[in-house]
C-alpha cells in the first residue's frame, strides 16, 4: 500500500500519479468479480481499498490502472450530513489537491463512469450493487430514478444478510432511506421506513437506553415524515419511548429537537417536551460522582429551562449548581516555568526607591507602561494558539463564585485574556514588591502628603487626588480590601469626567418606566476607546475591570464575591486608577458634602485632552517636566490654587465632623 499513500518518496518528492485508466470490455469481468469478493458486507473506505489492492495482488493485477480505478469506487464513505441534519450522502467533494484518494466522483472521467455501468450489470453481491448504482446516481449516469431504487433497494438486500446491524448497516439504511427521498420513491420509502421502525422499537424494548448511535439517527430519519401520507408509523410515541429510555442530555436534546418539529406549535405539548429534556440532564447530573461534570449538566438543564419558559426548573437548577462547592469541581493548577536573568525584575523593583524620597517611588511607579502588555501583540499570540489542541475543546470559565460564567465562544478573545493575565500578574507582583520597598525604606507617607504629591503631577480634582492617595494609604498599611473598595469608584469617576469634559452625550435620558442615569463603565471605556483612549490601556482596563474574558474585579467587588484581593491585585487596581485620575478633569460638586468652594480650572483645549488619552503616560511624564519659565508660572499658579481648594475641603469636613451635620435633600 506504500504506493497509495500521499505521503513523499525518501528522496522527498511526492509519488508518481497512476496511470489513466482506458476502459477495455475485457476488464469487466475481473473488476466485477473483485468488488463482489471485495463488497462481502457494508464496510467502506480504507476496509473495501484494502481488499481491493489485495484481491488485485492476487490475480496479478497489482497497482494496474484497473485496481487503482477500483479503489476509487470502493473508497468513499457513507457520510452523515453536516449540522445533525438528517441523511447520509456518498463520500464528499474533496479538493484533489488536498486529498487525491479517493477522487471526488464529480471528477470521475469517462472511461471510469464505462466501468461502473459494466460492472453495476455484472456484480451479483447487493452491496457491491448497491455501490456502483450509488456511484453512477451520484454522477448523474443514466435513469436517476432507476439508479436510486436499484441502490436503495440493493442496501436493504445488504443489511439483511448481515451478520450483525452496526453502524455501517445503520450507514446504510440512512443512505437508502436519503435515495428514495431524493427521487420520490414511494414504495421503497416505505420500506425503508418500516425497517427503521422495527429496528427501533426492537433496540428499545430489548435494551433500553443502549445503542444510541442505532436507534436516534433512524428515529430522526422517520420524524421527517412518510413520502406518501398517511404514516403508517407511530413515530411520536416512539419519540416519547426515546425521550424516557435516553437520559443523556446531549442526546436528549436531539429528541426535543425531533420531538419539537412534529408538535405543530401546540403548547402543552412543547412544554412537555421541555420538561422531558430538562429532566435528562438531571438524571445525567445525579448519575455524575464528579463536581466538575454535574456543574456542566446542570448549567446545560438551567440553559434549556430558561429558553423554554420553565421557571421554576431553572431556579432548581441554579439552587443545584449552588450547592456544589468550589472544592468538588477538582480544578487542577498548570504550572509552567521559565528562567528569567534575576537582574530583570530586581532592576525594575530597585526603581522604586533609586530617588531620595517616597515621591520619587511614587514618580516612577505612575510612569510605568501599560502591565498586560502590547494589545497588537495579545492579538498576536490569541491567533497564533488558535490552532492549538486546546483550542478544539469548548471552554467554560467559572468567577470567583465557583459557578459558569461563560463558555468561551470567542477563542481569540479567550488567548488573549490568557495571555494579558500572566503579563499583568507578573508586573503586579514586581509593582507590589516595589510599592512595599517604599514603604519600608522612606516609612508610610502622611495621607495629605501623598494627596499633594498626586496633584503635583498632574492631577486636576482635589477629591480623586485624595481618594487615590487614600487608596495607597490603605495599601501601604496592608489593607488591600479597604484599598480595592476605594479606588474602583474614582476610575469610573474619572472616566465620567473626561467625557464630559469632551462634551460626550454619556448621560441616559429616561424611557418610559426606566429611569435615566450615566452609561456603566463598559459603555464609558468604548467611547474614551473611540475617542482617543490608547488601545493597549484600554485593553487593560477592560481586562482587569470588567468580564467575563479578565479579572472583572470591578463586578467582584462591588457584589462581594471578592472582599480582598491581595497585594498584587490591589497593586494593578491603583495602576489602572491613577492613569485617568492623573488626566480626568474636576469632578461636579458633591451633593453629599457642605459646599466646599472648588475652585474653577481652566477649560483645556479638547486636543489636549485628546493626547493625553492618547498618550497617558507620557503625558504624565510632560506634565511634570518644567522645560519653559511658561510652564512654570502656569503649573505654580494651578497648583497653589488646587492646594487652596484641598486646604478649604479638608477644613469644611472637619467642621461638618464636629457639628454632625448632612446635608438637607429634601426638595
Amino acid at each position: 500500500m506504500d504506493d497509495y499513500s500521499d505521503e513523499d518518496d525518501d528522496d522527498g518528492s511526492a509519488p508518481p500519479d497512476p496511470e489513466p485508466y482506458v476502459f477495455d470490455p475485457s476488464h469487466v469481468a475481473d473488476a466485477a468479480a473483485m468488488l463482489d469478493s471485495a463488497c462481502t458486507d457494508l464496510q467502506h473506505g480504507y476496509t473495501s481499498e484494502r481488499r481491493v489492492i489485495a484481491l488485485a495482488d492476487a490475480r496479478g493485477l497489482g497497482d494496474s490502472p484497473l485496481m487503482w480505478e477500483l479503489v476509487h469506487a470502493v473508497g468513499h464513505d457513507l457520510q452523515r450530513e453536516i449540522g445533525g441534519r438528517p441523511g447520509c450522502s456518498l463520500g464528499r467533494n474533496i479538493d484533489e489537491h488536498l486529498l487525491r484518494w479517493p477522487r471526488p466522483v464529480a471528477s470521475a472521467p469517462a472511461d471510469a463512469l464505462q466501468l461502473w455501468e459494466a460492472a453495476a450489470m455484472s456484480v451479483t453481491a447487493p452491496a457491491a450493487i448497491a455501490r456502483m448504482e450509488d456511484l453512477l446516481f451520484e454522477r448523474r449516469v443514466g435513469n436517476g430514478l432507476h439508479r436510486a431504487r436499484r441502490a436503495a433497494s440493493n442496501y436493504l438486500l445488504a443489511i439483511d444478510v448481515a451478520a450483525e446491524l452496526g453502524m455501517d448497516e445503520v450507514d446504510a439504511l440512512v443512505r437508502a432511506w436519503t435515495l428514495a427521498r431524493s427521487v420520490r420513491e414511494g414504495a421503497v420509502d416505505a420500506d425503508v421506513r418500516h425497517r427503521m421502525a422495527r429496528i427501533c422499537e426492537e433496540a428499545m424494548a430489548n435494551t433500553p437506553g443502549a445503542r444510541p448511535g442505532v436507534v436516534l439517527p433512524l428515529l430522526q430519519a422517520l420524524a421527517q415524515g412518510p413520502v406518501t401520507n398517511p404514516d403508517p408509523h407511530d413515530v411520536d410515541g416512539l419519540l416519547t419511548i426515546a425521550a424516557a429510555v435516553f437520559r443523556r442530555g446531549d442526546l436528549a436534546e436531539q429528541i426535543a429537537s425531533d420531538r419539537r418539529r412534529r408538535a405543530s406549535g401546540d403548547p402543552e405539548v412543547l412544554e412537555r417536551i421541555a420538561r422531558d429534556e430538562v429532566a435528562a440532564y438531571f438524571a445525567e447530573a445525579d448519575s455524575s460522582p464528579n463536581g466538575a461534570v454535574r456543574m456542566h449538566h446542570l448549567n446545560a438543564a438551567a440553559r434549556v429551562a430558561t429558553d423554554r419558559g420553565l421557571t421554576e426548573l431553572a431556579r432548581e437548577a441554579a439552587a443545584r449548581m449552588q450547592r456544589i462547592g468550589t472544592s468538588e469541581l477538582g480544578m487542577q493548577v498548570i504550572r509552567a516555568e521559565s528562567s528569567l536573568p534575576k537582574y530583570v525584575p530586581e532592576s525594575f523593583i530597585a526603581g522604586f526607591t533609586h530617588g531620595s524620597s517616597w515621591r520619587d517611588g511614587l514618580s516612577y511607579f505612575l510612569a510605568t507602561g501599560v502591565p498586560s502588555g502590547d494589545v497588537d501583540q495579545l492579538r498576536r499570540t490569541g491567533l497564533e494558539q488558535r490552532g492549538t489542541l486546546a483550542s478544539l475543546f469548548a471552554t467554560t470559565l467559572f468567577g470567583a463564585n465557583g459557578l459558569p460564567i461563560v463558555t468561551a465562544a470567542d477563542k481569540q478573545a479567550h488567548s488573549m485574556s490568557q495571555t494579558a493575565s500572566m503579563s499583568a500578574q507578573y508586573y503586579g507582583h514586581m509593582f507590589a514588591a516595589g510599592l512595599d520597598h517604599i514603604a519600608e525604606r522612606f516609612g508610610v507617607p502622611p495621607l495629605e502628603e501623598i494627596a499633594d504629591a498626586i496633584i503635583e503631577m498632574g492631577c486636576r480634582d482635589p477629591r480623586l487626588a485624595q481618594g487615590l492617595a487614600l487608596g495607597f494609604k490603605h495599601y501601604f498599611d496592608r489593607d488591600y480590601q479597604s484599598c480595592a473598595a476605594v479606588v474602583i469608584p474614582k476610575f469610573e469617576a474619572s472616566a465620567r469626567s473626561l467625557l464630559r469634559e469632551l462634551d460626550e452625550g454619556i448621560y441616559r435620558v429616561q424611557v418610559g418606566n426606566d429611569p435615566g442615569g450615566y452609561v456603566g463603565l463598559y459603555n464609558l471605556l468604548s467611547e474614551l476607546k473611540e475617542l482617543a483612549l490608547d488601545e493597549s490601556w484600554a485593553y487593560f482596563f477592560e481586562w482587569l475591570f470588567l468580564g467575563p474574558y479578565g479579572a472583572n474585579l470591578r463586578n467582584d467587588v462591588a457584589h462581594g464575591f471578592v472582599f480582598d484581593p491581595g497585594p498584587v491585585y490591589a497593586a494593578l487596581l491603583l495602576r489602572a486608577v491613577s492613569v485617568l485620575v492623573l488626566v480626568a478633569d474636576i469632578l461636579p460638586a458633591d451633593e453629599y458634602l457642605p459646599k466646599a468652594g472648588v475652585v474653577q480650572m481652566e477649560p483645556r483645549p479638547r486636543q489636549v485632552v485628546l493626547d493625553s488619552l492618547a498618550d497617558p503616560v507620557r503625558s504624565d511624564r510632560l506634565s511634570r517636566s518644567v522645560s519653559t519659565a511658561a510652564n512654570v508660572l502656569e503649573r505654580a499658579v494651578w497648583w497653589l490654587r488646587a492646594r487652596a481648594a484641598l486646604r478649604i475641603t479638608r477644613r469644611r469636613n472637619r467642621d461638618s465632623d464636629v457639628d454632625g451635620e448632612r446635608p438637607d435633600r429634601s426638595p
